[in-house]
Order: structure tokens, then sequence, then C-alpha cells
């Protein structure tokens, strides 16, 4: 009791889990027990366990994104290789235009998963307050559409001519045109900056997954993720002397200038696993209560 008067049996009243006398009570000085402020750590804790329903939307748009990015990857592969049928079995300069419809749709949805990929990192950066996913976030949406970009510069028709010679050896074949070296130029930066994403993504996976707990798919993800990003960066100084030195040739593919047919098959055979992976944990984050 506050005042430290001796009070009966009968007299005393408890309010609270607090004892009181009748003359505390009457005089006012009864003081209801103040409800526990939360701390300003524990808010992604709260965040985590309630999964409001924003935050939910960002992770399956993220799991979507992941799903799409094997597609992208697929699409890219199937790109290469009917070039390389054509080239085999109908070798001829026009049906082997630089321009391929595949390429570029799978650029534009490699462009799109990315970013959807970038929102669920906001989710993240959201729930566990991290600096490295917010980060992962911001660099999702600054690289996702540099390769799309490349795709609408090579559409204007500047990037590449075709040209015939009436010189020995009597070639006929794509030269680079106007807008040549700005193509190389993003299609190179986007390609840095897609790597330095790829290894974002894992890293953030790992930080948060004392929140997620979902450890051992961060750990099996990134294994793969990093692989696939160091392929991209370890690829561009020889796509860079390659390319930045044209000589006439008949297939300056889009998708050729960062990988060969097995390159990309190589790219998505450590891709697509990272991605199933990263859309699990993801998804199990989603579910949690």
């Amino acid at each position: 009791m506050g005042c430290g008067a001796g009070v009966c049996t009968a007299c005393r009243v408890s309010v609270g889990g607090l004892t009181y006398c009748s003359a505390c009570l009457e005089a006012g000085r009864y003081r209801p027990p103040q409800a526990a402020q939360p701390s300003a750590g524990s808010e992604p804790a709260t965040l985590a366990g309630m999964l409001v329903p924003g935050v939910r939307l960002q992770l399956t748009v993220g799991v979507v994104g992941l799903l799409m990015l094997g597609i992208a990857l697929h699409l890219a592969w199937i790109g290469n290789l009917s070039w390389g049928y054509v080239e085999t079995f109908a070798p001829s300069p026009w049906s082997s235009s630089p321009i391929n419809p595949i390429s570029i749709v799978s650029s534009l949805l490699t462009g799109i998963s990315i970013t959807l990929v970038g929102i669920a990192f906001s989710a993240f950066a959201r729930v566990t307050g991290s600096r490295l996913c917010q980060g992962t976030a911001i660099m999702s949406f600054v690289s996702a559409y540099w390769l799309p970009a490349a795709s609408v510069l090579e559409l204007s028709g500047q990037v590449w001519r075709f040209a015939f010679s009436d010189l020995p050896p009597y070639w006929e074949g794509w030269l680079p045109a106007s807008l040549y070296y700005p193509y190389i130029a993003i299609v190179m930066t986007g390609l840095l900056l897609e790597g330095v994403t790829l290894l974002l993504w894992p890293s953030a996976f790992i930080a948060t997954s004392n929140i997620t707990r979902q450890r051992a798919l961060a750990i099996a993800s990134a294994v793969f993720f990093f692989i696939a990003a160091h392929t991209i960066l370890l690829s561009l100084p020889f796509n860079v002397i390659t390319m930045w030195n044209p000589a006439p040739i008949f297939y300056p593919s889009y998708s050729s200038l960062y990988y060969s047919l097995y390159g990309v098959l190589l790219l998505a055979s450590l891709l697509e696993p990272a991605c199933i992976l990263g859309a699990i944990l993801i998804y199990r984050f989603r579910g949690s209560k």
C-alpha cells in the first residue's frame, strides 16, 4: 500500500494486482498500472510476428519474381539455341539478324523479375529494419532495366547495319552502326549491376536468417547465387575486350554479348535452383505467424 498504514482483511482492496486501503481509493491515490511501451527495437519483431497484409503482398510478389526469373533464363537459352539452329541448318545473313525477339523478351522478363524481387526486399527491410535489405532493394530497382534498355536501343535500327563487300574475301554480314558503342556500354553496365545485385540477394537472405528462421535455405540458395554472380562478373573483361573491337561478323546477337549458348545454360543451371530455394524461403517467411 502506498500510504503504509495497516489495514484489516475486510478493508483491503486489490486493483490490478496492487493492494489499497479504502481511504486511498476514496482520496484518489489509486494509479492504474502503465502498459509496457514497446522499445524502438521491438517493432521488427512485432511485424515479423504479424506480417501485416501489405508485407505479405510484397513477399508474394517476390516469390513470383524469383520464379519468373527462371522462366526468363529458359527463354534466353532458347533464343541462343534457335540462333544456333538457324546458323547450322539455314545459314543466311538475313535469317541470322542480330535482333533476336526471344532474347529481347527474356531481357524484359528479367527486368520485371528483378523489380518484383526488389519489392520483396523492401518488405524485408520493413520487417527486419535491415539496411542491407534496404540497399538490396534499391540496387534491384537500379539494375533492373539496363538490359531491356539495350534491347530498345537495338530495335531502333542504329546499332547494327547489314553490309556487302565486292572485295575479297567477298563477305556479307552485320557491322556496328552509329549507336553501337552506347549500346555496348549499356549492356556492360547492366551486367555489372546485375552481378552485384545477385551478390546482394543471398547476402540479405543470410543476414536476416535469424528473423526468417530459414538459415538452411538461405545458405543453400546463397551458394548458387554467389557462383552465378561471379560467373557474370568474371565474364565482363572478356566481353569488353571482344565487343569493343568489333570485326565484320554474321551474328553479333544481343544475348551473345554476355553469354554463349552453353554460358546461358550454365547460368540457368545455377540460378534456377537458387531462385527456387529463395522463393521457398520467402514463401515460408510469408506464412509465418
